[in-house]
C-alpha cells in the first residue's frame, strides 16, 4: 500500500488549500462587485466599469476552477485516505486514485492559468465603445455530450448564450455590443439599454 495514503500532512495541506483558494475567490468577488454595471444607460462610465468588472471576473473564475478541481482530487484523496486506515484499499483503486488525483490538479492549474492569462492580458488604455448591431442568426451546435446555442450579429461576431435567452430572443433584435480595442466585451438590447457615450 502507497504510504501516502496515510499521510496526515498531505490530508491537512489540502484542506488548508482549499480554504484559501475559497477565500481569495470571496475576495476577488468582492472587489469586483462595486464595478458591476448599473442601469440601462450605456454611458462612458458604464463602460469603465465592464471593462474593471470582466478583469476581476476573470481571476474569481481562475480560482474558482482551481478551487473546483482541486476539490475532486481532495475528495479522492479522502477516499484512498479513509480506506488506508480500515485497511480496505484494493491495489485496483489505489491506481486508479494516483492517475486520477494528479490529473485533476493539472487540469485545474491549467484552465487557471488560462483564465489567469486572460486577465492580465486586459489593456486598460485600449478605446471602450459600442456599436449598434443586428442578431442575424440564430445556431445550435451537437455535440456528443451537450448542446451549445449561439449568436451571430451582422458584423459576424458570435456569442454562445444560455437556451433560455436563445428561445426567447428574436432574430433581428437589435443589441448594441461594448468592446474594449476590438475585442466584444457585453452585449446588450436596444429595447433595453440607451447608448449615450461622450466623445
Amino acid at each position: 500500500m502507497n504510504k501516502i495514503f496515510l499521510n496526515k500532512d498531505i490530508l491537512k495541506g489540502f484542506g488548508i488549500l482549499e480554504i484559501i483558494l475559497f477565500l481569495v475567490s470571496i475576495v476577488i468577488k468582492l472587489l469586483k462587485m462595486p464595478y458591476k454595471p448599473q442601469g440601462y444607460l450605456i454611458d462612458n462610465e458604464f463602460l469603465r466599469n465592464l471593462v474593471r468588472y470582466n478583469y476581476y471576473n476573470d481571476f474569481q473564475n481562475a480560482f474558482g476552477i482551481l478551487f473546483l478541481f482541486a476539490s475532486a482530487a481532495y475528495i479522492f484523496y479522502v477516499v484512498g485516505y479513509v480506506k488506508a486506515k480500515r485497511k480496505t484499499l484494493s491495489s485496483t483503486l489505489e491506481s486508479a486514485i494516483l492517475k486520477i488525483f494528479p490529473c485533476f490538479l493539472l487540469a485545474g492549474l491549467l484552465l487557471c492559468g488560462f483564465q489567469i492569462k486572460e486577465g492580465l492580458s486586459t489593456d486598460f488604455d485600449l478605446p471602450t465603445y459600442a456599436k449598434t448591431e443586428i442578431l442575424v442568426a440564430k445556431t445550435e451546435h451537437q455535440n456528443k455530450k451537450s448542446k451549445s446555442f449561439v449568436f451571430t450579429f451582422s458584423n459576424g461576431v458570435t456569442k454562445e448564450v444560455p437556451k433560455k435567452e436563445f428561445l426567447e430572443t428574436p432574430v433581428n433584435r437589435i443589441f448594441y455590443i461594448a468592446y474594449l480595442g476590438n475585442t466584444p466585451i457585453g452585449f446588450y438590447p436596444a429595447d433595453k439599454y440607451q447608448l449615450v457615450l461622450k466623445p
